[in-house]
């Protein structure tokens, strides 16, 4: 595995700037720099900083819009072209061993969030080939090897669930995260709310169960989707969703 140094390269970029030098160095050999999730920050300048990683395990850059407080920062006019850049940047980065490329996969923000606080989320989200997670400290070579194989995130999870009422030996088809809330809330004896994304598990609940204490609604009034996991999603809803799941890493 190796250890991308992401503010480091965005400083070669020349997008990112320390203030009086300072830069944040790793506290011991964990190298992801957790402890400096709260004041690397302010080792930023901010008055020459224009895209910067502010977290270790979010594997994204956010692209610093200008205003009076940040001058350096990207214009609406240039947005686009400055992103596109940085992507562009990032798939010609190679490993100084290998030559092999460091980033897999790229996605812009509107390919994987949505709502009313999307803009907050990462501007440029990335995909390390080795399914590595970034640092926000600094060094000297923006990638290096690591000395030691270390365990991370991966996009597959695993769904395990025992219960009284739940159903024994039984593997279930693909879920996604946000089939686990509902399936939780159930779980506490807890009513639903139809607002919710996620679909119930309906095949880890013995027949019975369920019959016997089926979902509860707050609002009185079920998802669209049935219980066979069924929709009302069209083909143009089907392929969004189909695009947004490759733009995760979910699917090829």
């Amino acid at each position: 595995m190796r250890t991308f140094f992401i503010n480091s390269w965005l400083e070669r970029m020349g997008c990112l700037a320390w203030r009086d030098g300072a830069k944040p160095a790793a506290d011991g050999p964990a190298g992801l720099g957790v402890r400096q999730l709260a004041r690397h920050v302010y080792q930023l300048d901010w008055t020459r900083t224009r895209a910067f990683a502010p977290l270790p395990s979010g594997n994204g850059i956010h692209i610093v819009r200008a205003d009076a407080a940040h001058p350096a920062g990207v214009r609406d006019d240039e947005y686009s072209a400055f992103r596109d850049r940085l992507a562009f940047e990032l798939r010609q980065l190679r490993d100084p061993l290998t030559g092999e490329p460091v980033v897999a996969r790229i996605s812009m923000r509107e390919d994987l969030f949505d709502g009313p606080y999307m803009a907050l989320a990462p501007d440029v989200t990335l995909e390390l080939q080795d399914g590595g997670l970034v640092s926000i400290l600094a060094s000297d070579e923006p990638v290096v090897r690591r000395p030691f194989i270390a365990g991370t995130h991966r996009p597959q999870g695993i769904f395990i669930a025992t219960g009284p009422e739940l159903r024994r030996g039984v593997r279930l088809d693909a879920l996604s995260i946000l089939d686990v809330a509902p399936f939780l809330l159930h779980s506490l004896d807890m009513p639903l709310s139809s607002s919710l994304e996620g679909q119930w598990i309906t095949g880890a609940v013995e027949p019975e169960a369920l019959s016997s204490r089926p979902p509860r609604y707050e609002d009185g009034i079920e998802p669209t989707a049935s219980a066979s996991g069924q929709s009302d999603f069209d083909a143009a809803d089907e392929a969004e969703i189909l695009r947004r799941l490759q733009a995760l890493g979910y699917v090829e």
